[in-house]
C-alpha cells in the first residue's frame, strides 16, 4: 500500500513538474517550489527537460513526454507487445491537468472507461500486425499538426491529434467502444 501510494506522489509530482515545464518554468524555480538543489531537481527530472538548443527538428514539450512514458506504462500493464493508438490515448489521460485532458473529460472519456475499452480493442484486432506502422502514423502526425501550428514543440493536444488522425486506430476504436465520437473530441478541444 505504501508503494502504490508512493508511486502516485510520484507521478503527481511528475506531471506538475511537466507542466510547470511547458509553461516555461526553468529547473531552478522547480528546485526552489520542492526545497531542493537545482542540481537535485535536474537529476530527478533530467528526461521531461526540455533541450538548450534551438533545432529545426520539432521536440516534444515536457507533458508529451510524459504521456508517451504513461502509454509505455499503459501498454505494459495491459500485457502488450507495444505502444500503439489506444496507449497513448491512455498515456493523455494520464498526463495531468492540461486543456487537452480535460477536453477528452468534457466529451466523457475517462482514464478507466479507455483503458477497459483498450482491453476489448486489443482481444478484437491482431495486436502484432498493427503496433509499429500505428505508433509510427500517429507520431507523424502529431509533427505535422505541430507543424501545420508553427508549434515550437509538439505538444499533448498534437499527440491527441494524431491518435484521432486514424479511424481504424486503437484510439478511435476505444472512444468507439465508450460510445463517445471522434468528432465530439475534436470539438472539445477546439473549444479549449
Amino acid at each position: 500500500m505504501v508503494k502504490a501510494l508512493r508511486s502516485e506522489l510520484n507521478d503527481f509530482e511528475r506531471e506538475h513538474v511537466a507542466r510547470a515545464l511547458t509553461l516555461g518554468e526553468s529547473v531552478s524555480d522547480i528546485a526552489r517550489a520542492l526545497g531542493v538543489s537545482r542540481q537535485s531537481a535536474h537529476r530527478r527530472f533530467r528526461d521531461l527537460v526540455p533541450p538548450r538548443q534551438t533545432s529545426t527538428r520539432s521536440r516534444p514539450t515536457p507533458e508529451a513526454k510524459l504521456a508517451v512514458e504513461y502509454a509505455r506504462r499503459e501498454a505494459r500493464e495491459l500485457g502488450a507487445a507495444g505502444v500503439s493508438g489506444e496507449h497513448l490515448l491512455l498515456g493523455i489521460l494520464r498526463s495531468g491537468d492540461s486543456a487537452t485532458v480535460r477536453a477528452l473529460g468534457d466529451a466523457g472519456v475517462t482514464v478507466e472507461d479507455a483503458r477497459w475499452a483498450a482491453l476489448v480493442v486489443r482481444a478484437a484486432r491482431d495486436q502484432e500486425n498493427a503496433l509499429s506502422d500505428e505508433t509510427r502514423a500517429v507520431l507523424a502526425e502529431a509533427l505535422r499538426a505541430a507543424a501545420d501550428e508553427r508549434a515550437p514543440m509538439v505538444g499533448i493536444e498534437h499527440l491527441l491529434v494524431g491518435v484521432l488522425s486514424d479511424p481504424a486506430g486503437g484510439a478511435a476504436s476505444v472512444l468507439g467502444t465508450i460510445g463517445v465520437s471522434v468528432d465530439t473530441v475534436r470539438a472539445r478541444v477546439s473549444d479549449h
